[in-house]
């Protein structure tokens, strides 16, 4: 009886020490891969490099029918306006001289308001109110680096379960629908204001079958820079103006300040605080959970 006691005291002993060792080998061998993956981690070094950058900036919107865009001077000098108030005028018609540039119609359109001559105008002011007759997508630049002037600006958008993608026709300056006081811009013959803009305009070709509503998704590319430092967006905390990265030298790593220019929605671009050659974390100093 006593032997048979025994035995089953032993064996139940062996049983726990196989259990409690087991225990003790997952815990090693999990300790062993967090610090492995570690190891990667701390690994994880880029380069900085030149490269060429497109702003790149993608937005959702709904389409608008019938939309008034604005037409701006290009540079400070005289404006003498070549059309009336009401005409119709088809895509390339000159609207105005702004010194010895032409300001011409980027679409087929009505003028809605013109200024009245003058001497002097500052560059970018407000001149001329046209209606599109068809369909467009509204937005606002909200890219942390700004897409550059409209003129510069090419989009194109995918109507959501439609037809797509499909180029813009157009980019241009949306009227500012809340500007109604003679102080918000240009006075036209009839006396009414032209409007400060109020975000952009893709005007859709005519050519696009689209309905007043539906959704779609904008693409917009603008200011191009060439052979400017850039590194991954990843690496970088912060979007505009200024960020920090982690900077990897002599095996010491430290967060620098950055300045941030444009970028493509993958890399972007750095305008101060780092060098072409130099090293860098590829992960960004307030999202590295190692710190």
């Amino acid at each position: 009886m006593k032997v048979a006691k025994l035995s089953k005291l032993a064996f139940c002993l062996l049983v726990s020490a196989l259990v409690i060792s087991g225990c003790g080998a997952d815990t090693t061998s999990g300790e062993l891969a967090e610090n492995s993956s570690r190891d990667v981690s701390k690994s994880a070094v880029l380069t900085v490099e030149k490269k060429d950058l497109v702003a790149t900036y993608s937005t959702h919107s709904s389409v608008e029918s019938v939309s008034n865009f604005i037409v701006e001077t290009s540079k400070q000098g005289s404006f003498v306006p070549k059309v009336p108030v009401g005409s119709i005028v088809k895509k390339g018609d000159v609207l105005a001289l702004n010194s010895d540039v032409q300001l011409v119609s980027p679409v087929d359109a009505k003028v809605v308001k013109i200024s009245d001559a003058s001497t002097d105008l500052p560059s970018r002011f407000p001149v001329v109110e046209l209606r599109y007759e068809g369909f467009s997508l509204a937005f606002q630049d909200e890219s942390a680096s700004g897409l550059g002037e409209a003129s510069g600006v090419q989009g194109s958008f995918q109507i959501q379960n439609g037809l797509g993608p499909s180029e813009c026709g157009a980019l241009v300056l949306a009227q500012n629908s809340e500007g109604n006081g003679s102080e918000s811009g240009a006075i036209s013959e009839n006396g009414n204001s032209i409007s400060n803009p109020g975000g952009f305009l893709c005007l859709i070709d005519k050519s696009v079958p689209v309905r007043t509503g539906q959704q779609a998704t904008l693409v917009l590319h603008g200011v191009k820079r060439n052979n400017v430092l850039a590194v991954p967006i990843s690496a970088v905390a912060g979007r505009a103006f200024k960020g920090k990265v982690t900077l990897i030298s002599t095996g010491k790593a430290e967060a620098v300040e950055v300045g941030l220019g444009v970028n493509d929605g993958a890399f972007i671009e750095i305008t101060s605080g780092l060098k072409e050659g130099e090293k860098i974390s590829a992960i960004a100093p307030n999202l590295d959970p190692r710190e």
